[in-house]
Parts: structure tokens; C-alpha cells; sequence
């Protein structure tokens, strides 16, 4: 069953958002507009009484591949938690007024950025307004960086997205004290099978590939870790981008956002996927 709230909110974006050319689907509303897919996302918090929306703009050139309906990867929260009434006054009223407040908040602080951010320059622009400088990173926002031509800011994205990813690295390695439970994909060092009864040498063996892999990563050597990480590994593919950008090889990045861009088409239903064959 529905939540008052949720119906109520609901009905005044539908109101709100319908005659911008967004559909509904549940809590989810999401349009195209050229080139850029936008949406907006009604999420309950885990304590059940407060509420937030997020939203989000994504040229084609990100490369989403799931269906549009499904995206959900808003990336932006509206700076305000709507609480619900309290038990005593648990009305469709009181349901409706908190709606209609959200409502206005999202007219005032979301809508602009809809109607800003039509296409791929807009939207990016919008990415670097709402996002702080550390949060200048990730694949969205790297390829809206490379669409547009702004290398410098793609570059700054990967080296901010390898650091994060070697944070996370060492992150995990303070926490654990077996490469098993690290889960690193490796190329030459593999964890040690779990079984009973090893030996004190296979133990210190394991032990000592694990300090030797540790103290790489906190070195920051990039060299070995580009030798010895799997290519899936997010800093190596981000290492390998940064090294394709830098050097402004335009057949890959001229193919890197094609690709994206089919891939988003192929999701919104716009292409097929047997027209790529």
C-alpha cells in the first residue's frame, strides 16, 4: 500500500514536472531532453519518518546501460529532509502540506538546474557547480570532460579517481590481514587457500606477499602496481584512460564517446542493439 505522503507527493510533482515533459514511474520521474537524461527520485531514510529527493543530469556521453527507468543514479540531494507529522497528527492534510513544501523546494533549487543543464556543456557545468573540487571524479564525470574537450578537468578527475581508489586499497589493507580478505585482483599473487593445518612457513609466506603488496600501495608506486594489478582493477583502468587523454589520442576518445553515447541511446530504447552490428 502507498503511503499517504508518497501519493501526495507524487501528485504535486506530476503537477509540477508533466508540463516540463517528465514521465512518472512510481517515486521516479525522468525526461530527455537532446542529448541529456535527467531525473528526479523521492528517497525514504531508514528510520521511516524523513524523506529527501535526488536528482541528477546525464548526457548521453556517460554511458548508462541499464534501462532509463532503472537508472536511479541521481548523484545531487536537495539540503533539506522533509519530516513527516508527527503521531498525533497523522492527516492526509498534514500529508499534503508536507508535500506542497517540497514541492516548492523543488521548484525552486531542482527545476532550475533541469532547465539549465540541456546539454552536454550545461550539464557539466551544473556537475561542477553542485559538486565540490574532491568530488570532481568518477566516470560521469570524467566523460562529460572529455566530450566537451575539457581535458585538463579530465585528467584532474582521473588522478582524483586513482587516489581514491588507492585510499580504498589501503583503506582495506589496515583492516584485514590476509590478501583473501583484501580481494585484490592480482596478476601474480594469489591469496592463500583457506585450509586447516597450514604450515608456519606457507603462513609467514602469505604474510610477507601481504606487507610487500601493503607497502607498495602506501608508497604510492604506481610502476608495480600497474605491473601486478588485474587490468579490471579501477586504478589501472583509470591509469590507462589517463594515459590516453594526456596524450590526446582522438581515435580512442572520439570511440570512447561514441560508445557511451550508443550505449545511452540503446538504454533510453532509441537505437537498437543489433544496429551496432
Amino acid at each position: 500500500m502507498t503511503h499517504p505522503f508518497v501519493k501526495a507527493y507524487t501528485a504535486v510533482c506530476k503537477e509540477l514536472l508533466a508540463p516540463l515533459g517528465f514521465k512518472c514511474k512510481g517515486k521516479y520521474f525522468y525526461r530527455v531532453v537532446d542529448d541529456v537524461y535527467q531525473d528526479l527520485v523521492l528517497k525514504r531514510y531508514s528510520s521511516g519518518n524523513w524523506y529527501s529527493v535526488y536528482y541528477g543530469v546525464f548526457p548521453f556521453c556517460v554511458g548508462f546501460e541499464v534501462d532509463a527507468t532503472a537508472v536511479d543514479g541521481s548523484v545531487f540531494a536537495l539540503e533539506h529532509i522533509t519530516k513527516l507529522p508527527s503521531y498525533g497528527n497523522k492527516t492526509e492534510e498534514a500529508y499534503r502540506d508536507c508535500a506542497v513544501k517540497l514541492g516548492e523546494l523543488i521548484r525552486t533549487y531542482i527545476v532550475p538546474v533541469f532547465e539549465r543543464a540541456v546539454n552536454t556543456a550545461a550539464a557539466f557545468a551544473e556537475w561542477n557547480r553542485l559538486l565540490s573540487p574532491n568530488e570532481h571524479c568518477g566516470s560521469a564525470y570524467i566523460s562529460m570532460a572529455i566530450a566537451i574537450g575539457d581535458y585538463d578537468s579530465a585528467i584532474l578527475g582521473l588522478e582524483n579517481s586513482i587516489e581514491i581508489a588507492l585510499d580504498c586499497y589501503e583503506r582495506r589493507m589496515r583492516e584485514v590481514h590476509t590478501l583473501r580478505d583484501v580481494n585484490l585482483n592480482l596478476k601474480h599473487y594469489k591469496p592463500e587457500p583457506q585450509r586447516p593445518g597450514k604450515t608456519l612457513e606457507e603462513i609467514d609466506r602469505a604474510f610477507r606477499t601481504y606487507k610487500m603488496i601493503f607497502r607498495h600501495i602506501l608508497d604510492r608506486d604506481m610502476e608495480w602496481i600497474l605491473a601486478n594489478f588485474a587490468d579490471d582493477e579501477p586504478v589501472v583502468a583509470a591509469a590507462a584512460m589517463l594515459r590516453r587523454v594526456r596524450a590526446r589520442d582522438m581515435d580512442w576518445i572520439n570511440n570512447f564517446i561514441e560508445e557511451n553515447e550508443r550505449k545511452s541511446r540503446i538504454a533510453l530504447g532509441l537505437e537498437k542493439e543489433t544496429q551496432h552490428n
